[in-house]
């Protein structure tokens, strides 16, 4: 199975079946799939709100990008309003071929749960100060519970290769933390970076945790998420793929046998 995971054909994004992008890997009703998929739309959307409004009104709103943990709840806020209007634009039919928007679906499937994955990692691991506020349980523990929920229930696959896409993002960002910094960019608070794990004055630490996430943090993130893709699949398989018996044509002839009444 590893083996053909890591075929260059899979650093691409198309699947020969287009159903997985609009259906449940298990046997729920549609109606009830596509409420799930309108009901996290909904929730993500709006705490993504809620967070742009407390920092607008802490007077920083224009800083909200500059954030990982924003950008990452963004990206999941896309994706479950894309994915809640691809399962609708399905709706009483089933998909003939893989279209861009099922390829896009699954960019952000990937790209969205990658990043989800590593802010609660990193914030837990780095960035916790021993004061949890509710908007940062949503946006560094809930994020991921939306992740799991849903690397559970659907049935978008996981390619290893696909974790160049999350990759890539990541250095973009780090590449625009140095940028921010050289700019003499500050965080809300005023302090000289986005993060205190990843301020660029003290550049050996910086460079060292910028190559651990890079080379360790993503790609174990990432493998995770195979890890939970590959379960699900494998339960799926073991509790509804039938078995086959094959029935001879011959007619079976059934010979009952009477024995006289004991008197």
């Amino acid at each position: 199975m590893i083996s053909e995971e890591l075929n260059s054909k899979n650093v691409f994004l198309y699947y020969d079946d287009p159903s997985v992008f609009v259906s449940p890997q298990w046997p729920l009703p549609y109606n009830s799939f596509l409420l799930w998929r309108l009901l996290w739309a909904i929730w993500n959307s709006a705490w993504m709100c809620v967070s742009i409004r407390n920092e607008i009104a802490f007077g920083s709103g224009e800083k909200w990008l500059i954030y990982l943990t924003n950008i990452a709840y963004l990206l999941l806020v896309i994706h479950s309003i894309w994915f809640f209007s691809v399962v609708l634009f399905h709706k009483g039919k089933t998909p003939d071929a893989t279209r861009w928007y099922h390829c896009s679906l699954w960019l952000l499937n990937t790209v969205a749960f990658d990043t989800a994955l590593m802010v609660t990692l990193l914030y837990w691991s780095l960035e916790y100060k021993g004061i949890l506020r509710v908007q940062s349980f949503m946006t560094h523990t809930i994020n991921s519970v939306y992740v799991l929920l849903d690397l559970a229930i659907t049935s978008i696959p996981v390619r290893l290769l696909h974790v160049l896409y999350t990759l890539i993002l990541s250095l973009v960002y780090l590449i625009f933390t140095v940028i921010y910094h050289l700019m003499g960019g500050t965080n809300s608070e005023g302090e000289p970076y986005i993060y205190r794990a990843l301020n660029w004055k003290n550049t050996n630490k910086s460079l060292v945790i910028s190559s651990m996430v890079l080379c360790a943090g993503v790609p174990l993130v990432h493998l995770f998420q195979f890890a939970c893709y590959s379960l699900r699949a494998y339960s799926s398989r073991m509790m509804y793929d039938t078995v086959k018996v094959n029935v001879k044509d011959e007619p079976v002839q059934i010979v009952v046998e009477t024995q006289p009444r004991a008197h």
